[in-house]
């Protein structure tokens, strides 16, 4: 990176998780990066946990140490992830180059933003960047990314998710980035558009990284930055609700980006494997709330086909 940094703008979501946002703040205030070229952006999805005046209080502190722009947005609900993502887009400052994508429950070490934005900078076909996931709640490797599924199972899952060793001895580019702290140009969502809010929560990402894939664009994983994650803090509570997200949302992913025969296939593979999803809850969970996430596997499948888009309060 050159004598001139960039503007940068960090977008964050929150909902109920205080102590996680807080601990990001706390680590972009350790950043090796002018404080005064970072902006941050955070959206509280109606929090009941104080997350908002929180946020308020270290904004006061982050002030004073000199940083750019600092921006709470409250929302009255949780209107969702992308939804969340969108708004603070639409408040970016027209100077910003870079779109830092975060969510509320990463910690990011001192050189994440110079090392980032020097890997975009090395080609132009770069979109965004983002580095190494340590799971800090299971001392384990979380995914970098996706890359695409040779075969017929690419119309079953479409992606597998990689850690850097295993993507590194892969040898195939990454589709997508995981979602938890990407690096975007700013000028990608000009050309492609803004994160689609019929997902609500999870692949969301996924779609947005597909969307620049079909421009011909690229990603990189950078290892020397390593992103201590906690993990979902945010959805910890609604673990059966999760599984609706997840199986909806795959569907619209993949409604999203096949096209033609490819797009039936896919609709016809996911029809003809339903009730091998249903096996597996059953496995996985046994007899503890296996009802409960069985119908909400079926009801994302209905859902996705009627084209209703519920939230995790229309979710019983």
């Amino acid at each position: 990176m050159g004598p001139e940094y960039p503007l940068v703008s960090a977008i964050v979501p929150n909902w109920n998780g205080r102590k996680h946002v807080l601990a990001l703040l706390r680590a972009l205030e350790a950043l090796e990066y002018p404080k005064e070229r970072l902006e941050v952006i955070i959206v509280d999805n109606g929090s009941t946990d104080g997350s908002a005046e929180a946020v308020e209080e270290s904004f006061e502190r982050m002030r004073g140490m000199g940083f750019g722009r600092l921006l709470l947005i409250r929302n009255r609900d949780n209107e969702g992830a992308p939804a969340a993502y969108n708004r603070a887009l639409a408040e970016v400052s027209a100077a910003s180059k870079y779109i830092w994508k975060l969510d509320n429950d990463i910690v990011t070490p001192p050189n994440t933003l110079s090392e980032l934005i020097s890997a975009i900078e090395a080609s132009r076909d770069i979109a965004g960047a983002s580095g190494r996931y340590l799971n800090v709640s299971e001392q384990r490797e979380d995914p970098v990314g996706a890359v695409f599924i040779r075969g017929l199972r690419r119309y079953t899952k479409m992606l597998r998710y990689l850690t850097y060793p295993d993507f590194k001895s892969f040898g195939q580019p990454l589709a997508m980035l995981s979602g938890g702290c990407c690096l975007f140009r700013r000028a990608v969502f000009d050309e492609v558009g803004r994160f689609d809010e019929r997902f609500f929560l999870y692949f969301d990402d996924t779609e947005f990284c597909l969307r620049l894939v079909k421009r011909g664009y690229r990603f990189v994983a950078v290892p020397s930055v390593w992103i201590e994650h906690r993990g979902s803090a945010s959805t910890t509570r609604i673990p059966h609700k999760r599984l609706y997200f997840q199986v909806r949302n795959l569907l619209l992913c993949g409604d999203s980006y096949f096209d033609g025969w490819e797009r039936l296939l896919f609709h016809t593979m996911q029809i003809l494997i339903f009730p091998w999803k249903l096996i597996r809850i059953i496995l996985g969970y046994g007899l503890t709330h296996i009802v409960q996430s069985m119908r909400l596997v079926a009801l994302g499948y209905m859902d996705f086909y009627r084209a209703r888009w519920r939230t995790i309060d229309e979710l019983r």
